[in-house]
């Protein structure tokens, strides 16, 4: 059954992925926490974020993206993939699709666990923030306690998780998933399982 549960999420997400192209509504755009003023993009020089800054945008992006999940049979519309792919830097979004392309092509499973909610199955997931790290003005790391189940359940089913963050267009979005409990890292997991 656990199979079945995953080879539909990774089947339905895989479709997701590759939806419709155009234009996206305001709420399907990333929260402005963590967005530079239009100074930065042109050259000029950028003020480094602090930690309460990226703990801000970490807590914003996973509150919104775990409101994704809120339903099973809505976790995996269209909309709502697009809000999750919002806050993964364009490199990571790249190697997803492709493992989803690939994934869909060969018949087998690349990403093996959603990796927002660090579960193949969920019921109301929750997050909890830990700690973060400015490295520099576009590099910075963070750690959040993740459990595809409510809050009650985090102490005995949540797994520590590693953040790679990278600053593109003024905002933090999320080079790299690394999950402690597991020793996973989804970019490993991806170049793991492509064909080569």
């Amino acid at each position: 059954m656990l199979g079945l549960t995953l080879a539909f999420s990774l089947s339905l997400s895989s479709c997701v992925r590759g939806g419709k192209k155009g234009g996206s509504s305001p709420k399907d755009e990333p929260s402005a926490v963590g967005k530079t003023t239009g100074s930065e993009s042109k050259g000029e020089s950028a003020s480094l974020d602090t930690k309460a800054d990226v703990e801000k945008a970490v807590r914003d992006m996973y509150t919104k993206v775990l409101s994704t999940y809120s339903r099973f049979e809505e976790a995996f519309t269209e909309e709502n993939a697009r809000i999750r792919d919002s806050f993964l830097t364009e490199g990571l979004k790249k190697k997803v699709q492709a493992a989803d392309e690939e994934s869909g092509k060969k018949g087998i499973i690349i990403i093996n666990a959603d990796y927002w909610v660090m579960g193949q199955d969920f019921d109301r997931p929750s997050f909890r923030f830990m700690d973060a790290t400015v490295k520099d003005a576009k590099n910075a790391t963070a750690r959040v306690k993740v459990c595809p189940y409510e809050m009650e359940r985090m102490d005995s089913e949540g797994s520590e998780v590693d953040l790679t963050l990278k600053k593109e267009d003024g905002m933090w979005k999320v080079d790299d998933f690394y999950n402690r409990k597991f020793g996973y890292s989804l970019t490993k997991e991806i170049e793991e399982g492509m064909p080569r």
